[in-house]
């Protein structure tokens, strides 16, 4: 087969050809780590390239085919995993030189569950140091860079995912997601990108908690996201707030369509200064299209509170709350300026170190979110359950410009989640999907569902896919 076509062939593809026994994963992975190999120095979407035990899981991989075995969901397929996320026996280092030769010994559950599915993870993508940054550049590998435009920004958090994913260097790449870390660079890059509800996708163990992050799939195909998230979602008991319910069959429900649903669209929720308004109309035309395919499409007058100016009002509150459960965040320091402390002080690093190896005496996710912000969650509910008893799906940009060039001024923090940060606030559920291209790149249709409501997301994303199929553009790279 031609390594070209297979490089950009879906994940669900691929499965049904190693199945099959058209596809060796071996001939797979080779395939795979020789394009990574060329286009690592280019664009940078890793931090670590796991070679040779990639190699050696291909070859249990097609034992396995050989043998007749029962095959999972992803057997064979090649997935790379951010950074911040926990790998046993391979190197996670949060993109932070704290812990450059840091190498788990245990796996996430999210990490486990896809070795479970058959996956093969091959290296962890590229991130800014323990993901607080708009853009994904650290001190341990050279900055990710978009692969539609080389001059500017992958976006941050989960950028290494996205380049990964956009240039072929895997069919899918699990991001993570604390205010729109995972939707942003998805948007950027011209992918699908899933934010899950609070709890439905269990997130740890991880080196640092962070209560409005969540996990989940960033692909060039819907269907692959559905199977993905249907691997990754459900109950466990080391996260006893992660969701009890069953997650429904995701795959199953993607072509039901969204005739029976009512959908609105905002360009500004009432409050976000749109930066550029060429991209928001190239949104808007997209939202339109997939309108007409539901059973009512409105564009309402709403006004929706900033929950970032909730958070810079609230910080105190929160800091003082995190201060008391949080062990190594003294002070209301930030965690990026952690590392250079430590480096001056030998106890801080000490304490540092004994932070990742000895998890015994701190306090649990559950402890931790419940104690910086109940009444920071209770207030975009609120205003967010009025907007949903209308409607189920709430559509708007995912950021209101292309990707931004690397050293670009002038954008802050705020301006970057506006329209991302409230579901990660809330609870709900959000995904960024491919809306079509300004300047040659790629923009996002942000769409927000009640939680627990991921299967309508997945299908007004499969609905949008057919009517605009993205995975045919690809970014023209050159070495």
């Amino acid at each position: 087969m031609d390594d070209d076509h297979l490089i950009w062939m879906p994940a669900w593809k691929l499965r049904e050809l190693i199945g099959d026994r058209e596809l060796s994963p071996v001939e797979l992975m080779t395939c795979l780590l020789d394009r990574v190999d060329r286009y690592q120095p280019v664009i940078a979407p890793f931090i670590t390239i796991a070679h040779d035990q990639a190699m050696a899981s291909a070859r249990d991989a097609e034992n396995a085919v050989m043998r007749g075995d029962e095959l999972g969901p992803l057997h064979g397929i090649p997935i790379s995993i951010k950074d911040l996320l926990i790998t046993k026996g391979l190197r996670t280092t949060a993109g932070s030189l704290l812990f450059e030769d840091h190498v788990p010994e245990v796996d996430s559950v999210c990490s486990e569950r896809l070795k479970n599915a058959g996956a093969i993870i091959f290296a962890k993508a590229n991130t800014p140091e323990f993901g607080m940054n708009r853009r994904s550049v650290n001190l341990v590998a050279e900055e990710s860079l978009c692969p539609w435009d080389t001059e500017r920004s992958s976006g941050g958090s989960s950028g290494g995912s996205g380049v990964a994913v956009a240039a072929g260097l895997g069919p899918v790449s699990i991001g993570s997601d604390g205010g729109g870390s995972t939707r942003l660079p998805s948007a950027f890059n011209g992918l699908f990108g899933l934010q899950p509800s609070r709890g439905r996708i269990p997130v740890g163990p991880r080196l640092f908690d962070f209560p409005l992050e969540g996990i989940g799939p960033m692909t060039r195909d819907v269907r692959d996201a559905a199977i993905t998230t249907k691997v990754l979602a459900g109950y466990d008991t080391r996260e006893p707030w992660s969701m009890q319910s069953p997650p429904p069959d995701y795959v199953a429900e993607l072509d039901k369509g969204i005739g029976d649903l009512r959908v609105a669209w905002s360009r500004d929720f009432g409050r976000v200064v749109p930066n550029r308004t060429d991209v928001i109309e190239v949104i808007h035309k997209t939202a339109m299209a997939l309108g007409q395919h539901a059973l009512v499409y409105d564009e309402p007058d709403l006004k929706i509170e900033d929950p970032c100016d909730m958070l810079a009002r609230d910080n105190q509150f929160s800091m003082e709350k995190l201060d008391a459960v949080h062990p190594i965040l003294p002070g209301h320091k930030h965690l990026s300026t952690l590392l250079a402390e430590a480096q001056r002080d030998p106890q801080m690093w000490q304490k540092l170190n004994l932070y990742v190896r000895d998890r015994s005496d701190r306090p649990t996710q559950l402890e931790y979110t419940m104690a910086i912000s109940p009444k920071l969650r209770r207030r975009p509910n609120d205003r967010l359950e009025d907007i949903f008893e209308k409607y189920d799906l709430l559509m708007s940009p995912t950021i209101a410009r292309t990707a931004f060039v690397c050293n670009e001024p002038g954008l802050t923090p705020w301006e970057y989640i506006g329209y991302t940060m409230i579901v990660n606030m809330s609870g709900y559920c959000g995904v960024s999907i491919p809306a079509g291209f300004v300047d040659g790149l790629p923009v996002g249709l942000h769409i927000i569902a009640r939680p627990d409501n991921e299967a309508l997301l997945l299908r007004a994303a499969r609905v949008v896919e057919q009517i605009l199929p993205w995975a045919q553009h690809k970014p023209g790279l050159t070495l």
